[in-house]
């Protein structure tokens, strides 16, 4: 059986003929059409299998970059896991690469493989908490009223506070992530957040409301203020308070300010 790209020669018998030498067989004579068509088909044939080698070798390779890259971001999510519990269980300077790598049952060889310090890793988790809350911030842009969009912000930033308290912590109560920068006025994360909170209220004034009113001062009062909330819950200081469940006081807090902003 010939490939689909083959041309068949038609059927041609073997003849039996009788000359002056005898009997002899007359074989079927192949044309030059077949056997260029044969030749080509080889050919094609040979290519075809050359390119699907390539293919594949170039697959293969690509799966093993692609498994190396996935390997090697679950090891730091794993590292940086670990870390951060212990950065806040424990503090930063009282946890050492050492214990971070016996928490993930690693060598410190390994940790050193991925972070040169203990300041490498901190700096990546307070990176990575920042990445988080923006994602969560960024589906509020599809609120068009800028009240009812600053409203929805402190409450998601206080959301992000309760699901994430590590991260908070390190983002914005504990001070080693500073250090690391040579001017706190230099905090380009933090910047930005009070940024994107300052230009929504200024969107507010633009139609009408907060009148009279600083925009600087008044998103510090707002930041101040849902910070507020989720320091005390991250540091448990909200315990003192046993009056009612932790999560009604602060649905109910966060309620009393968003009145207190439509009002303003």
């Amino acid at each position: 059986m010939r490939g689909l790209f083959s041309l068949r020669q038609p059927e041609a018998g073997i003849r039996v003929g009788v000359g002056a030498g005898g009997p002899r067989l007359a074989l079927p004579r192949l044309s030059t059409f077949y056997v260029t068509s044969e030749i080509n088909f080889f050919v094609n044939t040979c290519n075809l299998l050359n390119t699907v080698h390539r293919f594949a070798e170039k697959e293969f390779s690509m799966g093993i970059e692609d498994r190396k890259q996935r390997e090697r971001e679950e090891m730091q999510a794993l590292i940086l896991d670990a870390a951060k519990s212990l950065f806040v269980e424990r503090g930063f300077e009282a946890t050492s690469m050492r214990e971070i790598a016996k928490k993930i049952e690693y060598s410190p060889a390994t940790i050193y493989l991925y972070y040169k310090d203990k300041d490498a890793l901190i700096q990546d988790l307070h990176a990575e908490g920042f990445m988080r809350m923006n994602k969560d911030m960024g589906v509020l842009q599809l609120v068009r009223d800028p009240l009812e969009r600053l409203i929805a912000m402190g409450r998601a930033y206080v959301q992000f506070s309760l699901e994430n308290p590590d991260y908070y912590e390190l983002m914005f109560i504990m001070h080693k992530p500073l250090q690391g920068i040579e001017k706190p006025a230099d905090w380009k994360m933090g910047a930005l957040t009070f940024e994107s909170l300052m230009a929504v209220v200024q969107e507010c004034q633009a139609l009408g409301r907060f009148q009279g009113k600083e925009p600087l001062q008044l998103s510090f009062l707002i930041w101040s203020c849902v910070h507020g909330i989720c320091a005390l819950k991250c540091c448990r200081r909200i315990e003192i308070i046993q009056e009612m469940s932790h999560a009604v006081l602060i649905k109910d807090a966060l309620d009393y300010f968003s009145d207190f902003l439509t009002r303003l």
